[in-house]
């Protein structure tokens, strides 16, 4: 997730800052830096460090570098980014929920599983009584929290945490969405944990068809989906053979 910037006089910065997010939406990603880092600049100088859209734009760019691998140039990004919102817009803001959710991601993907669950824990308190059930926020902090147990092989914590967050993008997003596509994914991987090789191979393969068409054969998202569903197929023909 990330932050849209509100237009003010710096409406070259919100460009910039649309544009690159476009880009790293797009796994675009070397393009998306600069562009991420001159709306940072201009944000600096017109609206001063403790302003709530350079702390978008701090957040940002840490993602784009957590997308990417680079753990090390995120954290402190996000830390402060984290520190700016809590002190200019308060602990029960969704942006602050957001960046709570991002930062746990960064623990979560270095394997630090007793950092990240608390703080997808708060962001996901903060989404239910800020935005209500049915918004896809709520949907992402779901979808966060059921990945942690989800990698901790918890799975019966985590299928009821990825149904709910299933059901809010289908309802809230439609069929077509990226983030719908996600939770086709996630539930996907989980029958794939619980060897229902069927389950796993139609919703990973809708998944796929969905990010192919949206964001194009050379997505990350894309190409992890097509390795997966390989997988799977080749668990089911190997199931076949041993059928036969």
């Amino acid at each position: 997730s990330f932050f849209r910037t509100r237009h003010t006089h710096s409406d070259y910065a919100t460009a910039l800052n649309n544009l690159a997010e476009l880009y790293r939406q797009q796994g675009k990603y070397k393009k998306a830096e600069p562009l991420y880092q001159q709306a940072l600049a201009i944000r600096k100088t017109a609206l001063g460090e403790q302003h709530p859209e350079y702390a978008a734009c701090l957040h940002n760019l840490a993602t784009l570098y957590n997308n990417q691998g680079g753990y090390e140039q995120a954290a402190p990004l996000y830390q402060q980014a984290l520190a700016i919102i809590k002190k200019a817009l308060g602990e029960r803001h969704p942006n602050y929920a957001t960046a709570l959710g991002n930062l746990a991601s960064l623990y979560f993907k270095q394997g630090g599983y007793e950092q990240a669950a608390p703080l997808y824990q708060q962001a996901l308190v903060i989404c239910k009584e800020v935005l209500g059930e049915q918004h896809p926020d709520y949907a992402t902090a779901l979808n966060n929290l059921a990945g942690l147990y989800y990698d901790q092989g918890d799975y019966e914590k985590a299928a009821p945490l990825c149904q709910q967050a299933f059901a809010i993008r289908k309802a809230a997003l439609g069929e077509k969405h990226p983030d719908y596509a996600q939770s086709l994914h996630n539930l996907g991987f989980l029958y794939y944990n619980l060897q229902d090789y069927p389950k796993a191979e139609a919703l990973i393969g809708e998944a796929y068809v969905i990010w192919l068409k949206v964001l194009g054969e050379v997505h990350p998202h894309t190409k992890i989906a097509k390795e997966w569903l390989e997988e799977v197929r080749k668990r089911l023909n190997e199931g076949n053979g041993e059928g036969e």
